[in-house]
């Protein structure tokens, strides 16, 4: 059954081999993943993905398996607004490095266009490894000037990581012009207080491109 061009549920399945046979640390792996996407309403979508690895790294001792099961619900509830939200949780039997230690996130994904000219997106993620980590990243971005030969563009944004004991806030704009049809000049400018660690500093960042077309 399906409406128009969509697909009320959507499956696939994948396989990955990965071998590394270097002296330094040899290891093979094998992923199996198997994901579902149902529509449940046209503007409301959950996807699940399945994923087995199993690696052998000889560098770890042995044999490791992973199971990883990740859940995504995406809504629209207006044509000016997008809601993400999804959970990741991973088990292992051994932990083998990347990809084969007990992982948990959750993460919310907002995006939000109040007026033509004016885009807001917040991101926040939760984690759990070792211990619980948070990261926040929000990003206004207004573009005064849309079309003819110049536009304008003004943003703010704000990032913290509770991992890397890092906070980081900036402001910037940035300037197109197009002379003529296939050449492009561009600027930028951007102030950002950049704080790590009790280390505070605030760098000043430029950009210039040309784009020119033949």
């Amino acid at each position: 059954m399906s409406r128009g061009n969509s697909t009320p549920l959507a499956t696939g399945l994948s396989w990955i081999r990965q071998d590394d046979p270097s002296r330094a640390q040899p290891r093979v792996s094998d992923t199996y993943a198997l994901r579902a996407n149902h529509e449940i309403l046209p503007a409301l979508t959950v996807s699940e993905r399945v994923t087995y690895g199993r690696v052998r790294d000889e560098a770890y001792g042995g044999d490791s398996r992973a199971w990883v099961v990740t859940g995504l619900v995406r809504a629209a509830p207006r044509v000016n607004l997008g809601i993400d939200l999804q959970h990741t949780r991973r088990w292992v039997d051994e932990a083998a490095g990347a990809g084969f230690t007990p992982f948990n996130e959750s993460e919310s994904l907002v995006r939000w266009s109040p007026w033509p000219l004016l885009s807001l997106s917040s991101q926040v993620r939760y984690q759990m490894r070792e211990r619980d980590d948070w990261l926040f990243r929000h990003f206004a971005s207004w573009t005064p000037l849309v079309g003819g030969s110049v536009e304008l563009q003004f943003s703010l944004s704000d990032f913290r990581d509770t991992r890397a004991d890092l906070a980081q806030r900036g402001a910037g704009f940035t300037a197109m012009w197009r002379p003529r049809a296939r050449l492009t000049v561009e600027a930028g400018l951007e102030k950002t207080r950049f704080k790590q660690r009790g280390e505070l500093s605030w760098p000043l960042s430029s950009n210039a491109r040309v784009n020119w077309t033949f």
